[in-house]
C-alpha cells in the first residue's frame, strides 16, 4: 500500500518587495508507515502554540514510535503527535479506531482539541491517566455499528498529552423517517473547525437529523419527496456553536437551514465556515433554496432560486456577529448560479486579521464575489477580501489553473493560512469521480491586493497552521512512499520584528533587553504565555521592559481603531 509523506516544517517570512514571501527551513523529521493519502481524506490539521510548538495529526495503519512510545492502531486510526519548538519529538498519542481527526486548534496555557468523526468503538489514549471510549452510530439491529464515521467528537489534550475530556455528538434519525428507516451515513455530525478565542471554544458543523449535546439541539429537515409521506430526504443544516474549555456546551451563535420540511426542491446547507477577531464572529455558508438564518433572537429568510431547468442559485451567505451580545450586526449574500451537476461551490475557510477578513473556497462558472471572474473548466479555487464591517468585496481572485477535463478534474482545497502580509493555500488537483490525488497546488496571495502567485510545490500541501511569522504545514510525496517527512525550520534574524505596513507600525528591538521602542503613540498591553497581563501603557512610544523575566510574550498595541499582537523574545 502506498504510504503517505508528511512534511512539517516551520518558517520564517520575511516581507520585503517580493511578489511571495522568502522562507527559511529549520528542521526535519521523518515517520514511516502513514496511510496512502486519498484513504487519510488528504487532511491533516496543524496547530502551533504560542510557544511555537507543532501538533500534527493524521491517519496511519502501522505500529510507530514517537517520543519513546509506541503508536497502536486498530484498522485506519489517527493520530496526534507534538514536536518542540527544536523539533524533538514530544509525545505522541492514537485514536484506536475508526477515527478521523478534522479539526485542531490550542489555548493560551498550551491545551489542545481536535474535533472529527468516529464509528464503532474508538478508544482515546492518553500519555497519563485512564483512556476514554467513545461509540459510533448504532445500526436497526441494535448490536453492530454503521461503518461510515458520522458521528462528531470533539477532545481535549493538556500540553503534556493527558487526555482531559472527549465526548461525542450523535445524530438520531428525525421522527418522520420511523417507517421509512435510514441507512448508514444519512445522519451525521461532521465538524469542520474549531478555534479558541476569550476562554471559548467556537465550533462549526454540518449535519443531518438531530443532534443533542449537553442543552443544545441540532436539528436537520428532511424532503418529503413525492409529497405523499412514503419517501423522505434529509436536508442538511448548520451551524457555528461555543463549548467552554471543559467541552461542556454554552450556546450557538449562528445557525443555518431550511425554515420548515420541504416538498418541493431539495434545499441544502452545502459548506459553513468561521473567524474571530477583536470580539467579532464572521460566519459563512453556502447553501441552496429557501434559508433561515438564526443569530441570538435574529432571522434573516434568504430565498435562493432553483428555476427547475437544472440550475440552482448558490448563495453565500455572509455575517458579522458581536460575540459581546451574540448580536448580529451586518449580513450579505452574494450568489452564483449554475448546473448543479457535478460542481461546487464551498467556503472552505473563513481567516481574520486586523485589516482583512480572507475567504477561500471553490466555486464554478461564474464567482460570487466578482462576477467578471469565472472558473477556467470545473470547480476552480477562489481567494476573496471582505471589509470586516461591511462585508464589501475588498478584491477578489481565482486559481486560474486548468486542471484537466470538464466535469472529470476538479481543484481541492486542503489546507490555508494567513501569515503576516499573505495568505497560503494549498490543494490539489483530483478526479471528481472517486476523488483521486492528481497532482499538487499551492498559491500565495498578498492580502493587500490579491495578487495570486503560483508556488507549484512538488507536494501536495495537507494541513497548515500559523502564529505570528511562523507557519507549519504537512504535505504528501507520491514520489517517496514509504516514509513521512516532517521538516523545521529557523527564523531569520532581524533587529525589528514586525511592520504593519497600512498603520506603518514597528516594534524594536526584538529580542529586547531593556526598553521596547514604538514608531507610534499607542497604547500596550504585555501578556506572559499563560495569559496574564505583567505591564501596560497608555499613549507611548517606548516601554522599559528591564523588571521582567527572560522569555517570551505576547504584546497588544491598539492605534486608533487598530489592534496588533506581537511576540517579543525578552533576554
Amino acid at each position: 500500500m502506498k504510504k503517505q509523506l508528511l512534511t512539517i516544517f516551520l518558517a520564517a517570512m520575511t516581507c520585503g518587495l517580493y511578489a511571495q514571501p522568502q522562507l527559511q527551513n529549520d528542521w526535519t523529521k521523518s515517520q514511516s508507515d502513514i496511510i496512502s493519502v486519498d484513504a487519510a481524506n488528504n487532511s491533516n490539521p496543524m496547530a502551533i502554540t504560542l510557544q511555537n510548538e507543532v501538533y500534527a495529526t493524521g491517519v496511519f495503519n502501522a505500529e510507530f514510535t514517537f517520543g519513546g512510545h509506541v503508536l497502536e492502531h486498530l484498522a485506519n486510526s489517527s493520530y496526534l503527535v507534538k514536536y518542540s519548538a527544536t523539533g524533538a519529538e514530544m509525545w505522541g498519542v492514537s485514536l484506536y479506531g475508526a477515527a478521523t481527526i478534522k479539526a485542531i486548534t490550542t489555548d493560551t496555557e498550551g491545551n489542545v482539541y481536535i474535533a472529527g468523526n468516529i464509528a464503532d468503538e474508538v478508544v482515546f489514549n492518553t500519555t497519563s491517566g485512564e483512556p476514554i471510549s467513545l461509540y459510533g452510530a448504532i445500526a436497526p439491529d441494535g448490536t453492530t455499528y454503521y461503518t461510515k464515521q458520522s458521528v462528531g467528537f470533539i477532545a481535549k489534550y493538556n500540553a503534556d498529552g493527558a487526555l482531559q475530556s472527549a465526548k461525542a455528538f450523535t445524530p438520531q434519525a428525525l421522527p418522520v423517517f420511523a417507517t421509512q428507516g435510514t441507512e448508514d451515513g444519512e445522519n451525521f455530525f461532521n465538524i469542520n473547525k474549531i478555534e479558541f478565542n476569550e476562554g471559548q471554544l467556537y465550533l462549526s458543523a454540518l449535519y443531518t437529523g438531530s443532534t443533542t449535546f449537553d442543552n443544545l439541539t441540532f436539528e436537520g429537515s428532511y424532503l418529503d419527496y413525492f409529497g405523499g409521506g412514503f419517501m423522505f430526504i434529509n436536508l442538511k443544516c448548520a451551524s457555528v456553536f461555543s463549548l467552554d474549555s471543559d467541552l461542556n456546551a454554552t450556546g450557538i451563535v449562528a445557525q443555518l437551514g431550511v425554515d420548515q420540511p420541504q416538498s418541493g426542491s431539495e434545499m441544502n446547507v452545502l459548506s459553513c465556515s468561521f473567524a474571530i477577531n477583536d470580539g467579532m464572529l464572521y460566519s459563512g455558508f453556502v447553501a441552496n433554496g429557501d434559508q433561515k438564518l438564526t443569530v441570538g433572537s435574529t432571522s434573516e429568510l434568504y430565498n435562493l432560486a432553483i428555476p427547475g431547468d437544472g440550475n440552482v442559485e448558490y448563495g453565500y451567505i455572509m455575517s458579522v456577529i458581536n460575540l459581546g451580545d451574540n448580536r448580529l450586526l451586518t449580513s450579505k449574500k452574494y450568489s452564483t448560479t449554475h448546473d448543479a451537476f457535478g460542481n461546487k461551490c464551498t467556503i472552505n475557510n473563513m481567516m481574520a486579521n486586523n485589516n482583512v477578513l480572507f475567504v477561500t473556497g471553490t466555486f464554478n462558472t461564474t464567482l460570487a464575489f466578482d462576477d467578471t471572474q469565472t472558473s477556467t473548466t470545473t470547480n476552480d479555487i477562489y481567494f476573496a477580501s471582505l471589509n470586516k464591517s461591511t462585508l464589501d468585496v475588498n478584491w477578489a481572485n481565482i486559481s486560474g489553473v486548468n486542471e484537466g477535463a470538464t466535469n472529470q478534474d476538479e481543484e481541492v482545497i486542503s489546507a490555508s493560512a494567513l501569515v503576516t502580509d499573505y495568505a497560503y493555500v494549498g490543494g490539489y488537483i483530483a478526479k471528481i469521480s472517486g476523488s483521486a490525488y492528481q497532482s499538487a497546488l499551492g498559491f500565495w496571495v498578498k492580502l493587500a491586493s490579491g495578487e495570486v502567485v503560483v508556488d507549484a510545490p512538488a507536494n501536495a500541501c495537507t494541513g497548515i497552521a500559523s502564529m505570528d511569522t511562523k507557519l507549519a504545514s504537512a504535505s504528501y510525496n507520491n514520489a517517496t512512499p514509504s516514509e513521512n517527512t516532517f521538516k523545521l525550520q529557523t527564523i531569520i534574524p532581524s533587529s525589528v520584528s514586525n511592520i504593519d505596513k497600512e498603520n506603518s507600525i514597528l516594534i524594536y528591538p526584538n529580542p529586547v533587553v531593556d526598553v521596547l521602542n514604538f514608531s507610534k503613540e499607542c497604547d500596550v498591553v504585555v501578556a506572559n504565555m499563560v495569559g496574564a497581563i505583567v505591564k501596560q501603557a497608555n499613549n507611548v512610544t517606548s516601554m522599559n521592559v528591564s523588571d521582567l523575566t527572560m522569555g517570551t510574550y505576547i504584546v497588544r498595541v491598539t492605534t486608533n481603531d487598530t489592534v496588533n499582537t506581537y511576540k517579543v523574545l525578552k533576554k
